[in-house]
């Protein structure tokens, strides 16, 4: 039952981890994003000649940007949070493997000490056979 309880709790710490991995790709993603808006923000441009209407175009353009990193930088803060919280998670599940590998090896241990009792007792009921057999052939 231990082991069944310490391989359950593995497969969860398994999932848990894999679920974290795929919020940082997606962490990864957008950063990505926000790094290539940053890019264009920083590129886009007029002519140098350019009517009053282009200079109000580039300055939609431009809050339109801003607008999409702050909303992906809310994005990042709701990955980064997911991450900490699967963080704590992870560390819930390894403290109760730790428990139940601990029950596991004690479990084997007292497994092993009645199998060597077991055979102490196989081995005495032998000696004692032969002893009773050479005192009465003697």
């Amino acid at each position: 039952m231990i082991l069944k309880l310490y391989n359950l709790n593995k497969l969860k710490l398994e999932q848990n981890i894999s679920l974290k991995q795929q919020i940082k790709v997606k962490l990864h993603k957008v950063e990505l994003q926000i790094n290539e808006i940053i890019g264009t923000l920083n590129t886009v441009g007029v002519e140098k000649y350019g009517a009053i209407g282009d200079f109000k175009l580039l300055a939609i353009h431009k809050n339109t940007l801003k607008h999409e990193i702050k909303i992906l930088n809310m994005e990042k803060v709701k990955f980064n949070n997911d991450i900490l919280k699967y963080d704590k998670i992870i560390v819930q599940f390894q403290k109760e493997m730790e428990k139940y590998d601990y029950l596991v090896k004690e479990e084997k241990k007292q497994k092993r000490k009645e199998l060597e009792k077991y055979d102490e007792d196989i081995a005495s009921e032998y000696i004692q056979a032969r002893f009773i057999k050479n005192m009465i052939n003697t």
